[in-house]
């Protein structure tokens, strides 16, 4: 298929003009997805096309091209390219272990929802990634951990550095610090050199009563510009693992798989939830 495309690409370019369907993102190179042409089929639309991508994207694509050149690997654009909405994901857990908890809840899978799970490789790439899906008319949305919404998602916008719940969950940390082994910088949030890294700091903001109400208003904040921010501060914690290990990913599948329901094998089952009815809505 490969070869099929090379030799239309060298056809176009010797003054052939080549027009060509396909449902393989083979089919597509990365360095030829702004000139590709998405054609949908809605009910309230009926058979449409999205905006060239040369026009909506290109722009975004050269401000933006590590995320340009994540979303479109090979294996990303084939995902992307074919489904109706993107979930970008964070962490390997959320990549590993989210798609059994949807399928048990839904009692579909996400492909069956014709959703593309999308990791995004870190948590600078959430702004980026959802402008660049944006200007292409692809509907999405990212799931982000408590950290992000302290630190980066003032950076990228979404929060204002004078935003009350974000000052008040650095009040917090500074009560919170002379029983816990973190750190803070000068930003007054955790930084490395403690006795606990920055995330683990974030889990016990996250599993203090007197932060709740500050954390869930960022949650709203966040949720309005399509972010689901992990409450609890990871998604393990609303999973209930206690670590990222392969094995615990493991038994946690095996346990969700058998189990009559969800809420037998998660620690935040209207959490999850509420996650599901939020990506479907």
């Amino acid at each position: 298929m490969e070869q099929v495309r090379t030799a239309l690409k060298e056809l176009s370019n010797d003054s052939y003009q080549v027009i060509f369907t396909t449902h393989s993102a083979v089919m597509v190179a990365a360095d030829d997805i702004p000139n590709t042409l998405l054609i949908r089929k809605t009910q309230e639309r009926g058979t449409h096309s999205r905006l060239r991508l040369a026009d909506a994207v290109q722009q975004v694509i050269k401000d933006a091209p590590s995320q340009a050149r994540m979303l479109f690997s090979l294996g990303n654009a084939s995902q992307i390219l074919f489904a109706d909405r993107v979930l970008l994901v964070e962490g390997d857990t959320e990549r590993e272990l989210l798609p059994d908890v949807f399928e048990k809840i839904t009692g579909h899978s996400l492909s069956f929802h014709r959703i593309a799970l999308i990791p995004q490789g870190g948590k600078s790439n959430t702004a980026k990634s959802l402008r660049i899906l944006a200007a292409m008319g692809v509907p999405a949305r990212a799931l982000v951990d408590l950290d992000y919404a302290c630190k980066a998602a003032v950076q990228d916008g979404f929060i204002t550095r004078d935003d009350a719940d974000l000052l008040a969950c650095k009040k917090h940390f500074e009560r919170l610090l002379p029983d816990n082994g973190f750190r803070l910088s000068e930003d007054g949030l955790p930084c490395k050199g403690g006795t606990l890294r920055p995330e683990e700091a974030y889990e016990v903001l996250a599993a203090d009563n007197a932060a709740a109400e500050n954390i869930g208003r960022l949650h709203e904040r966040l949720q309005v510009q399509h972010i689901w921010l992990w409450t609890k501060g990871a998604v393990e914690r609303h999973l209930g693992l206690e670590s990222k290990e392969a094995s615990e990913w493991s038994e946690f599948r095996r346990r969700i798989r058998t189990a009559e329901s969800y809420d037998d094998v998660v620690a935040d089952s209207l959490g999850l939830r509420a996650f599901v009815d939020w990506l479907l809505a």
